[in-house]
């Protein structure tokens, strides 16, 4: 029997769900997602888990499956707002793009303005100015438009793995919670053998005490 709750137990490793976890809140802090009293609450509770000297093994297996259980909930409903914040750089992207196409037609038709203006005149220092004003905001735009560019590309690539590491913590709780099923049942099933043996010992010594009497 011993040997049995023992393997329950041993069906859930600590330190494997602890670097999912870790792993999962590399991705959400990289979206943007707060999870510092997330990994402090996770943690502590999966550090006090392991630790405890009052609690047998069976027991902290069931508490280490409630903390999965509650680390994936809220991870899920962490992510939910990470689609709307992809969709809100993809704006900034297309608000940039706009901008640098804008200021490239300003710029085009600027230089026009100027190669056709004599050299010695106020308007043509003027337009030279303007000019080198143009491509400095071009230069500040389209670096923005880079950074932004690389922004929803990480982020999408990033969401895709948090929600990766979602689905391989909830298999790990899957996996975990019918192995544990599969040997409470074989724990429950030896019971009812060794009770059934019990009886049928009981019976034996009872018909045996009969036959002497």
């Amino acid at each position: 029997m011993a040997d049995n709750v023992l393997g329950i137990a041993g069906l859930v490793d600590i330190d494997d769900i602890q670097k999912t976890f870790d792993a999962l809140i590399s991705q959400l802090d990289r979206v943007g997602v707060t999870t510092d009293n997330l990994s402090e609450r996770m943690t502590k509770a999966l550090s006090d888990i392991a630790k405890s000297t009052d609690k047998d093994l069976a027991t902290k297996a069931r508490e280490a499956m409630a903390v999965l259980k509650d680390t994936i909930q809220e991870a899920n409903e962490s992510l939910g707002d990470t689609p709307a914040v992809i969709e809100g750089a993809k704006k900034k992207v297309e608000d940039l793009e706009k901008s640098c196409a804008k200021l490239e037609a300003q710029l085009e038709k600027t230089t026009k303005e100027h190669n056709s203006t004599p050299t010695s005149s106020k308007e043509f220092k003027e337009l030279n100015a303007e000019i080198d004003g143009l491509n400095k905001q071009l230069d500040n735009n389209r670096e923005a438009l880079s950074s932004a560019k690389e922004r929803v590309s990480d982020l999408e690539a990033t969401y895709s793995t948090a929600q990766s590491v979602v689905d391989q913590m909830q298999a790990k709780y899957d996996s975990f919670s019918q192995s544990i099923k599969e040997n409470a049942k074989a724990l429950e099933n030896e019971a009812s053998v060794v009770g059934d043996s019990e009886k049928s010992g009981k019976g034996n010594a009872s018909s045996i005490e009969a036959e002497t009497s």
